[in-house]
């Protein structure tokens, strides 16, 4: 049998111009508004929700992994990474990978030895005392801290928290901001 390849290569040629642009006339770029947001819920539950300060001053979720954490609870664990756990994550700062991606905490160091302590606060929520001065925190730097508490006791960050400080207390404050953003 003899090879069609002219006859291929004649209809090939001959398409091309009538289906490469249909008559749809090109157009430039058209503005869409903001990048898209998607809610952010770790897993394993090995994962943590930390919300960092964005370059443009907005806080900024991040997931983080723990070693550390227990998959199957054991006598008197919880699934997970614990608030305290979180808290502390979120107060030592951004990790390397998260700075070079202009990633900051705006947020005070413990001090030497200083650890977050959570109780179930009597009307619901959660408190959280932390060895600081909250006086110290601007509101972005509370809404980090609460919202980090917030997604870490609730995969949807609608837990009622208290923050008590040195000389300060604030609550019960929500999360005003979604996983995903803003």
């Amino acid at each position: 049998m003899r090879p069609r390849r002219p006859a291929l290569v004649t209809l090939a040629a001959v398409a091309a111009p009538l289906l490469g642009g249909c008559g749809v006339p090109g157009t430039g770029v058209i503005g869409a508004g903001a990048p898209a947001t998607a809610a952010v819920y770790p897993y394993p539950p090995t994962g943590m929700v930390l919300f960092l300060r964005s370059a443009d001053g907005q806080a900024m979720p991040v997931v983080r992994f723990a070693e550390d954490a227990p998959d199957v609870p054991g006598p008197g664990d919880s699934p997970g990474v614990s608030t305290q756990q979180t808290v502390a994550e979120l107060f030592a700062g951004p990790l390397e990978e998260e700075r070079a991606a202009g990633l900051t905490d705006g947020l005070p160091d413990f001090p030497f030895e200083g650890i977050p302590l959570v109780e179930r606060h009597p009307s619901g929520g959660v408190e959280v005392r932390l060895p600081i001065d909250l006086g110290d925190l601007d509101a972005l730097g509370r809404r980090q801290v609460v919202c980090t508490i917030a997604f870490t006791e609730d995969a949807e960050g609608r837990t009622r928290v208290w923050l008590r400080g040195i000389e300060t207390a604030f609550g019960p404050v929500v999360c005003d901001l979604a996983a995903g953003g803003g």
